[in-house]
């Protein structure tokens, strides 16, 4: 079941003590949480609406909430006051607590999806995680569905594969320095999908190594978008939220020695580069001259490294 956007839902409560006999008169009270739902049901997997779209959760009392009758039941409605803006599903958690005379609560909670108000567009990963192989395609099943859920057929929906950058923009504000990020983003592919009613629309995409956001939509005004992103030649990376620190990346979950270790490193400034690798003590280190943007350097995984290690990179300008 579903909770619509502008008609109540009707909630039971059905309340009885350990030994069995019915809570009746009980005084009943709750909250309801509305945010965004990690993912829609009967759909795992699918990404509906835009990835960086923040919602910020809307929360509210239960209002005229009665009592538990004499078989311990009681049926009221909850109608949403308001909704967050958000091109992403929304769910509502809704929170009902039994209180009996000595003043202790049983609480319990039940989640409904809130339904759209119009069509939704969702697009799935056919590869595990955020991340593939440099060189791989990147595919992914495009669905639309209908406000209730419903899978629907639409021809020619549109589809952009945009390669994504990172810099930071310095400027000067009350006497101090002061940066914000800017992304950068180029189209490297785009094209049009059909969707049917009993068979996913399938997108094949080849991706170098980089960053990339995809972003799928009917092309008509205030229809439908969704977007998602994921990365290419590397397993793992390490977020630069500022731009003292460098954006470092792996091709693999884990290796064996003797085997090469490719580290890709993201410079925003021409410089020398040096990589050390350190278990108790430092067992590898590398240097090279780099350009500003993405440098892949190999390492050597040497048997001395045991059974783990952790890795520093530092570029001097």
């Amino acid at each position: 079941k579903s909770i619509s956007r502008v008609a109540p839902a009707q909630i039971s409560v059905d309340g009885r003590f350990l030994y069995g006999a019915p809570a009746s008169n009980l005084e009943l009270s709750g909250e309801l949480t509305i945010a965004a739902a990690k993912e829609l049901s009967g759909f795992p997997g699918y990404a509906f609406g835009l990835f960086d779209d923040e919602v910020t959760p809307v929360r509210q009392e239960l209002d005229d909430v009665p009592n538990t009758d004499a078989a311990g039941t009681a049926k009221f409605p909850v109608a949403l006051d308001s909704t967050p803006a958000s091109s992403r599903p929304l769910e509502a958690q809704v929170v009902v607590r039994m209180s009996e005379s000595g003043g202790r609560a049983v609480e319990r909670k039940l989640t409904l999806p809130v339904a759209s108000d119009g069509a939704m567009l969702g697009v799935k990963p056919m590869f595990s995680g955020r991340s593939l192989a440099d060189g791989a395609n990147a595919d992914f099943d495009v669905i639309m569905l209908s406000p209730d859920g419903k899978a629907l057929a639409k021809n020619g929906v549109r589809y952009d594969l945009l390669k994504v950058e990172s810099s930071y923009q310095w400027y000067r504000q009350n006497g101090q320095w002061e940066y914000e990020p800017v992304k950068r983003t180029e189209r490297v592919a785009s094209g049009t999908v059909d969707i049917a009613t009993d068979k996913p629309g399938r997108l094949s995409l080849p991706v170098k190594w980089g960053r990339y956001r995809l972003e799928v939509s009917t092309g008509e005004a205030n229809g439908p978008i969704t977007s998602l992103s994921f990365d290419a030649g590397f397993y793992a990376e390490a977020n630069a939220d500022t731009p003292d620190l460098l954006e470092v990346a792996l091709d693999k979950p884990d290796y064996k020695p003797g085997e090469a270790m490719n580290v890709a490193v993201t410079a925003r400034t021409a410089g020398r580069l040096t990589i050390n690798v350190f278990t108790d003590r430092l067992v590898a280190s590398q240097s090279q001259d780099v350009k500003a943007g993405a440098t892949r350097v190999n390492i050597t995984v040497g048997r001395d490294w045991g059974t783990g290690a952790y890795m520093v990179a530092t570029l001097r300008r």
